[in-house]
């Protein structure tokens, strides 16, 4: 028998099940060892390490914001206090995904399916088509935020919904708004937006009470980058988003003009054209003369939020917070308006393919998560191998994260990340051969692993490109990462350790080992 409750079990457990055998293949193709599809997560274990030091940042006792999030950082110390180690940023990506399955399936069943003609096919056909449109097998695996941001926005969207039906502001909905700028900067759109929809109701009370309590935490948290010399914003987002950057260290007028290019890049994109396509099909609901105008209000402002301000792609979990509210936001509305309607069937269409678009758009990322993991596994995971079993010295490189994490030697990053200073130095004359040349030098570095692509303007002429590590690209940007040796009285030492190096390789990745020009 179909029910509310056996379809929230079907939706948890073709999660759960499909997901393992992920993790598995992904597993066999890393010597059995749990390796994410991008680098970007042992950034976040690194200062999880530290703040149980006492420190926060990648280089203990500097101080450096390299995390895109304000609370993950904390979780995953957590984590590392209860031993879990690397799989930590994993069970809490699987335990928010399973969080978000068990309040959105309700509502789905609720104002999709129940009894319905059709019901069976919809109950069968909209658990997978919803968690690929949702991302949700790829996520977890990218051992970032993201899950607990899609969360934030199913607690905010399931609580607004909640309050269009029965009128109460629900604890759910004010743990979403608090969660969402906490886990992710960009959760302040979804969650302002929601507040500032909630002061226009009679809720209004609850709603000055959130904004309070979300003011309070954020100037916590202002007061402590203040307290640590930190800029307001992490060094990730400013290095990352151009628009954001060009407001912090310019000025609003040239950051208005980016935004214009930025919303024509996203238009380009699949994804930026379903938000387009997608909110203006929820536009006509912000009209409605009932409080399911204050959800809808919401969700549009969160869509244009992230076509003028987002980022897209990186095995998408840029975007996926936009889509999540999307396709929700477009199954309840349509299923509740229009699915006892005599239009039903002809009104569906548009909604139902604009979810099977977002779901096929995630299918060749979810096949491409072994292959991702192995690049990390004989790219990021190997320099880290040497780094710290071959030749731990103070070193410099661009991509950061698995060669910070579990080392306690100085790592510079030259893409300004995990380093304030280079990212301020970078902001002021660019990553050029003398930026380069002067911030190693100040931080006594003894050599550099880089991809050569991102440093066009070329390196110091004077540093010794020794080595190139050539491995497959599918997550990394470059498939080949040069070494250079910047302390000439080092290169016997160097050259042996390479040479061990090189024969400690797994299957895939090879060395190529040069002279040093006289």
């Amino acid at each position: 028998m179909m029910s509310a409750r056996s379809f929230t079990a079907y939706f948890v457990l073709l999660f759960l099940v499909l997901s393992l055998v992920l993790v598995l293949v992904s597993m066999q193709e890393t010597g059995g060892r749990l390796i994410y599809v991008l680098d970007d997560p042992y950034i976040h274990l690194a200062v999880a390490e530290n703040i149980l030091r006492g420190g926060y940042g990648v280089n203990f006792p500097e101080v450096s914001s390299p995390s895109s999030s304000i609370l993950y950082p904390f979780l995953l110390s957590l984590t590392l206090l209860l031993g879990f180690g690397e799989w930590g940023p994993l069970l809490l990506g699987l335990g928010a995904t399973v969080l978000s399955i068990l309040l959105l399936a309700p509502l789905l069943f609720r104002t999709c399916i129940g009894t319905r003609p059709g019901a069976g096919v919809l109950f069968v056909v909209m658990p997978p088509l919803f968690l690929l449109a949702l991302n949700a097998f790829v996520l977890p695996l990218t051992g970032m935020e993201h899950p607990l941001h899609v969360l934030a926005v199913v607690l905010i969207l399931c609580g607004l919904v909640d309050y269009a039906e029965t009128g109460k502001v629900s604890i759910g909905l004010g743990i979403g708004i608090l969660l969402g700028p906490l886990i992710r900067f960009e959760g302040f759109a979804f969650s302002v937006a929601a507040i500032l929809a909630l002061l226009f109701t009679p809720r209004w009370r609850a709603g000055l009470l959130i904004g309070a309590l979300l003011l309070a935490l954020t100037v916590c948290y202002v007061l402590f980058a203040k307290w640590t010399g930190l800029p307001l914003l992490p060094s990730s987002v400013l290095v990352k988003s151009r628009v954001t950057s060009t407001a912090y260290d310019r000025s609003m007028v040239s950051a208005l003009a980016d935004v214009y290019f930025a919303v024509r890049y996203a238009l380009s994109s699949k994804a930026g054209a379903l938000i387009a396509v997608g909110g203006s099909l929820l536009l006509p609901f912000c009209f409605l003369k009932t409080r399911y105008a204050v959800p809808a209000i919401a969700l549009c402002a969160l869509l244009a939020a992230h076509l003028a301000f987002g980022n897209f792609g990186w095995f998408g979990r840029y975007e996926i917070y936009a889509l999540t509210g999307l396709c929700l936001g477009i199954a309840v509305y349509y299923g509740h308006f229009f699915l006892n309607g005599t239009v039903a069937q002809r009104v569906l269409v548009i909604p139902c393919l604009l979810i099977t678009i977002a779901a096929m758009e995630y299918v060749e990322l979810t096949f491409r998560v072994p292959a991702a993991s192995r690049n990390i596994y004989e790219q990021q995971y190997q320099m880290h191998r040497f780094a710290t079993e071959f030749f731990p010295e103070r070193v410099a490189v661009n991509d950061l994260g698995w060669v910070t994490y579990r080392n306690d030697l100085y790592v510079l990053d030259l893409w300004g990340l995990g380093s304030e200073d280079a990212r301020r130095a970078v902001v002021s004359n660019g990553r050029n051969a003398e930026f380069m040349r002067e911030i190693t030098e100040r931080n006594d570095i003894v050599y550099a692993m880089i991809y050569d692509i991102w440093f066009l303007e070329g390196v110091p002429p004077e540093w010794c490109r020794i080595a190139q590590l050539d491995t497959i690209k599918v997550a990394a940007a470059s498939g080949e990462v040069a070494f250079y040796l910047l302390d000439p009285g080092r290169e016997a030492e160097m050259r042996s350790a390479l040479e061990a190096f090189s024969d400690a390789l797994p299957n895939g990745p090879s060395l190529e080992i040069y002279p040093c020009n006289e």
